[in-house]
């Protein structure tokens, strides 16, 4: 199988807000997403979890066998509030989540593959699996709920409960078939077009993605243009190519995106400061040039005023117009010419 995977944040926020999460395990042949849903605490890291558990730990989506999951998450969030408190940041609003259990939540769609062509795999929610066709034409969307999608889906808690039944997905991927599997934004996005019968174009976009920047920039403009839900998105290209082993020839490491966002930051940060301090040396530096010229100025001023002989008032004069003419054409190459 050939594999293809994608992430992006929501506009005007960044990847360390981020709360979709996904992953690929070529050497168990399983790959899963899931949307950390944003009225929750910490759901990018509960969407993690559940992803990993799937892909790395043979783990079945259960709603009844999240025990040690829910541990773990609870853990990651108990040492992220002592390091909180260590700085003497505020921290009784994420504690009196806690204690009142209002956790976190999260769909999830994960498929392993038995051998080069038949797939099993389970979802929960809106984050969906998306059977295409060879001539680019949806076939199927796998998902908990028909119909149009809402603001309600189902989900796995990281407290107690959760939302919906787990739905048991199969198939078998054949030369020319693609799966998608891809986050609510995307899979609405996708769905809307399929109601117009005009998926297949966008569909085809999706296909021809070979580098995470054309998928970034392919996003914004479905965003602006085709009103693409402004969401986390995520998408998951898998195409037969008649090999049972993974071919992964793109694969976004949210981590690693998150590590380049901040040196950018940082770099960007110290450019500003050195563009600063750059701008305030040169407004010192022209502020000292301004003053020397209004000091000869006031200097022949003095001269003229001076009872000196002809000849010395002529060569005090001439020098300190020299000087004067000088300064004023050195203002004028820097472009600061001095108001007059």
């Amino acid at each position: 199988m050939k594999i293809k995977g994608f992430i992006i944040h929501k506009k005007a926020e960044g990847y360390e807000d981020c709360q979709d999460y996904f992953a690929i395990n070529k050497d168990k042949g399983c790959l899963a997403i899931s949307d950390g849903m944003s009225q929750s605490i910490f759901p990018q890291w509960w969407a993690e979890e559940l992803v990993r558990a799937y892909v790395d730990n043979a783990w079945i989506p259960n709603q009844n066998d999240l025990k040690s999951l829910r541990e773990k998450w609870l853990n990651r969030v108990c040492e992220f509030l002592e390091l909180q408190k260590q700085e003497g940041k505020p921290t009784w609003m994420l504690e009196n989540c806690l204690i009142e259990k209002r956790g976190a939540g999260a769909t999830f769609c994960g498929i392993c593959f038995e051998n080069e062509t038949n797939w099993k795999g389970y979802v929960l929610g809106d984050s969906c699996l998306i059977e295409v066709a060879s001539n680019d034409i949806i076939i199927k969307f796998e998902r908990t709920k028909e119909g149009v999608f809402d603001n309600n889906p189902d989900y796995f808690d990281s407290f107690v409960g959760g939302k919906g039944n787990i739905k048991n997905i199969q198939g078998s991927l054949e030369e020319g078939s693609k799966l998608l599997l891809v986050t609510d934004a995307l899979a609405e996005f996708l769905y809307v077009q399929k109601e117009k019968e005009n998926e297949a174009k966008y569909v085809r976009q999706l296909l021809q993605l070979e580098s995470h920047d054309n998928f970034c920039r392919l996003i914004e403009d479905w965003r602006e243009s085709e009103n693409l839900h402004n969401d986390d998105t995520t998408l998951l290209i898998v195409e037969y190519d008649g090999c049972e082993s993974f071919n992964i020839t793109i694969e976004d490491n949210l981590n690693n995106l998150c590590e380049k966002e901040q040196k950018e930051t940082i770099n960007s940060t110290n450019k500003e400061v050195e563009t600063n301090t750059n701008s305030k040396e040169e407004i010192k530096n022209e502020k000292s040039s301004l003053e020397i010229l209004y000091n000869l100025i006031e200097e022949i001023e003095a001269l003229i005023q001076k009872r000196l002989d002809r000849n010395k008032l002529k060569k005090n004069l001439n020098n300190k117009i020299r000087q004067t003419k000088e300064l004023i054409n050195k203002l004028m190459r820097d472009g600061k010419t001095p108001q007059m």
